[in-house]
């Protein structure tokens, strides 16, 4: 270091130990008229930096020392550059901090946290829409939820991963009777494959097995699915000639029509009882009509 400094000059001498003086005292210098600050990739950069490439060398602070002892350069600004140049040229901004302190040595801290909503590293872009932070986890989402990996690098792997939330990996047509694609599969409800043993997808298809065929709770008759069932609409009318419960037996050959009076004759006629229930008694009933009770003689 001692060997840069000879080669400055007896001026630049000057500068450096003004420099060094104001290091050790951190004293803040008032600028009056102070240079506007160029702007630089969003950042400003001291005015000493000729290229905005946030490092101070040798030539460029020695520029802007002539500037200073031609008056247009503040003391204050050309003691930060001699500063900046002679402990490691590489500088970054703090926003923080007034001028000339607010350029400090080292090189930009990046975004270090991709998650507080905070500009850390003062470039005017926060968390993830700073490029620092393109590799970060926060910034990355689970592409992939059934992989097995923990593809963002936040630790969660798959479904265990809030970015996979919405996945149709993580999320199961778990109501198959709400009409709506629960599983963002584009399938909905009985549509869905993982439907496919739900009741409401699953008809009770044997109505006279004592059975929930459907898993609904309701067995047989007392499920709907079983209103159109012949086992569940008896043989209503059983002297009309038609199989009314299309169950294929009609009329009287149906066991539904077992009390119908169509299907059971007077059996008795001599007794003064409506035996078979159509409302005729007796002899009054064509079935009687060649019993022996009701033939004159």
């Amino acid at each position: 270091m001692y060997n840069r400094i000879v080669r400055c000059g007896s001026v630049f001498m000057c500068l450096l130990g003004a420099a060094v003086a104001f290091q050790e005292s951190s004293a803040v210098l008032a600028v009056q008229g102070q240079p506007e600050i160029r702007e630089a990739r969003t950042l400003s950069t001291h005015p000493a930096d000729l290229d905005s490439n946030w490092r101070i060398v040798l030539s460029e602070a020695i520029a802007y020392l002539a500037g200073w002892q031609q008056g247009s350069n503040p003391i204050a600004y050309a003691i930060r550059a001699a500063y900046l140049w002679q402990n490691g040229e590489k500088y970054h901004y703090d926003a923080s901090q007034e001028p000339p302190t607010c350029w400090v040595l080292g090189p930009t801290p990046g975004e270090n946290d991709c998650n507080d909503g905070i500009d850390n590293d003062g470039d005017t872009f926060v968390d993830c829409d700073d490029w620092d932070c393109d590799k970060s986890p926060y910034c990355n989402p689970e592409a992939v939820c059934d992989d097995g990996l923990d593809n963002d690098g936040d630790s969660f792997v798959d479904c265990d991963d809030y970015d996979c939330a919405f996945s149709q990996a993580c999320n199961s047509e778990y109501n198959c009777n709400d009409g709506i694609d629960n599983d963002y599969d584009t399938f909905i409800d009985c549509d869905d494959w993982e439907c496919d043993s739900s009741p409401y997808c699953n008809p009770e298809n044997l109505c006279n097995d004592a059975i929930d065929n459907d898993g609904d709770t309701f067995v047989d008759c007392d499920d709907w699915d079983c209103d159109k069932s012949p086992y569940c609409n008896p043989e209503s009318i059983c002297g009309d000639g038609i199989d009314n419960d299309g169950d294929t037996f009609m009329d009287c050959d149906d066991w539904d029509c077992e009390s119908s009076p169509y299907c059971n004759p007077e059996r008795i006629c001599n007794d003064g009882i409506d035996n078979d229930g159509d409302s005729y008694v007796d002899c009054d009933d064509f079935d009687c009509f060649r019993s022996p009770y009701c033939h004159k003689k």
